[in-house]
């Protein structure tokens, strides 16, 4: 038998269906692969950035870190060399200068802030 009219017209409307939801699901994954894609792309795009400015904060860090251990490295020799100083007048008999006196006062006050700076910075480097 041979196949009406009708039949022809749905089997072709029945395939034109299905064909149009292959299209849409093909759509559908171009723009899914389109979208992952540009993500990729940002995301890397982020990666670089973030790596940029690590390594911006890292030399920061060294150039914060290398004038802070050069003055903790001069308060010990401060605190060192005072106390020799100080042996050394008292057996002489002599008064110490108040510029060395008050200037060593300075130092033990600055000291702490020095401390405490330079914990900071050994944080940020562990980190």
């Amino acid at each position: 038998m041979k196949p009406t009219t009708e039949q022809i017209l749905s089997a072709l409307n029945k395939l034109i269906r299905e064909n149009k939801t292959e299209l849409k699901t093909e759509k559908v994954e171009l723009a899914s692969v389109k979208e992952l894609s540009k993500m990729i792309n940002e995301f890397k795009s982020s990666f670089d950035k973030a790596v940029s400015a690590f390594d911006k904060i890292d030399n920061v860090v060294k150039a914060v870190a290398k004038p802070i251990n050069k003055a903790q490295a001069l308060s010990v020799d401060i605190d060192r060399e005072y106390k020799q100083f100080k042996k050394q007048a008292k057996e002489l008999g002599v008064d110490i200068p108040n510029i060395i006196e008050n200037g060593v006062k300075d130092v033990k006050k600055l000291d702490s802030s020095l401390q405490s700076m330079g914990n900071k910075v050994k944080a940020v480097e562990k980190a």
